[in-house]
């Protein structure tokens, strides 16, 4: 991705354009079995890793998720932004347009299921210029009849708030409770990173983490069975 201006203005019909589908999770380290976690429970990623290409050296250009936001729209660094400190009040300039609107200008129907906290000023009319829709209902079965999409999908169910912060009995009824009996980790068997103490609250943590992580990847395979079922797997 790029912030310059000046891409995407013209279009080709004649042109094939692939659908494009993102999805992003929340407050994650690599902790999935196809990057080598035998205590993580990822079948429907590890499957869709198998036959994707991976990037094995790719860092995030800020340390925490609202600037990266901003460098995800915009396609340029936090530090030039002016939005490496998370709750900045700094616009994105005039001159700078969110990446979306570029997919906009050449056909593309564009959606953001449902954050967006790019951490700027003016975040209102960013949004409002990347996408078509932007809502907890937004999604590519809104398009025109044979439209290209870009469907954003930000799945927030590892989010730190569910992993960490929600009381025990709130995290049992919104995410362990959507798990099999076999889906969920016995914290008996958590790895403890040795850097902190071992004892059962620290495991139930790390337990509760990687449920949150089974949990975003049965999301993730909701979203795929729908790109299956509307038949666009094949051009996505």
């Amino acid at each position: 991705m790029s912030g310059q201006t000046g891409c995407g203005q013209t279009r080709d019909r004649n042109v094939h354009r692939p659908n494009l589908l993102w999805i992003t999770c929340e407050d994650m380290s690599p902790n999935l079995g196809c990057w080598g976690d035998p205590y993580a429970r990822t079948p429907n990623l590890d499957r869709l890793a198998a036959q994707s290409v991976r990037y094995t050296n790719a860092f995030a250009t800020a340390p925490v998720c609202s600037p990266t936001r901003s460098c995800l729209i915009t396609g340029v660094y936090a530090s030039s932004l002016g939005t490496m400190h998370l709750r900045s009040q700094f616009p994105i300039p005039p001159r700078m347009k969110g990446f979306p609107s570029y997919l906009r200008a050449a056909g593309y129907y564009c959606t953001n299921n449902v954050k967006t906290d790019y951490n700027t000023a003016n975040e209102p009319a960013v949004v409002r210029a990347s996408w078509d829709a932007c809502s907890a209902k937004a999604h590519w079965r809104g398009r025109k009849a044979g439209q290209p999409f870009f469907s954003v999908f930000n799945d927030t169910v590892t989010h730190q708030s569910r992993s960490m912060v929600w009381p025990y009995r709130q995290f049992q009824e919104q995410v362990q409770s959507h798990l099999a009996p076999d889906e969920r980790h016995d914290p008996a068997q958590a790895p403890v990173p040795r850097y902190y103490p071992d004892t059962p609250v620290t495991r139930r943590t790390v337990a509760r983490y990687y449920d949150c992580i089974t949990a975003m990847d049965k999301n993730v395979a909701r979203i795929l069975a729908e790109l299956q079922d509307d038949g666009l797997a094949d051009d996505t």
